[in-house]
């Protein structure tokens, strides 16, 4: 999947793909890896897709994905190498980049209690 142009937030990391103003209060950290998600549809069952992790903070995550997420739709994240069951929360933006999607999702528990160590 191919990565838009760097921007710097205020802690001096590089992330790639948010551009526009900075207003997250934590730390962004780097991961890499794969999960699977499950949407919950209006329309009924779970949207399930593959999806890659960029980044996470205490409240939430940074993942990349083929398809689009609405914003405010709830989740649940399967993460693949995660000593956690999975993570829930909702969808707090959906940018394009490119051929793909860059989705902010905001978890329902900080996630260092969720299990996630970056």
């Amino acid at each position: 999947m191919a990565a838009a142009a760097a921007s710097e937030t205020p802690h001096g990391e590089s992330i790639t793909w948010f551009k526009g103003t900075e207003r997250r209060a934590c730390r962004r950290t780097r991961v890499c890896g794969d999960a699977t998600i499950a949407f919950e549809s209006p329309e009924g069952g779970p949207s399930t897709r593959r999806i890659d992790l960029i980044d996470a903070s205490i409240g939430g995550l940074g993942i990349r994905s083929d398809h689009p997420a609405q914003v405010g739709s709830r989740f649940t994240l399967f993460p693949s190498k995660v000593r956690t069951s999975s993570w829930t929360g909702s969808v707090a933006r959906c940018m394009a980049d490119g051929p793909s999607y860059v989705i902010g999702l905001q978890l329902s528990r900080p996630a260092a209690r969720a299990g996630f160590t970056a």
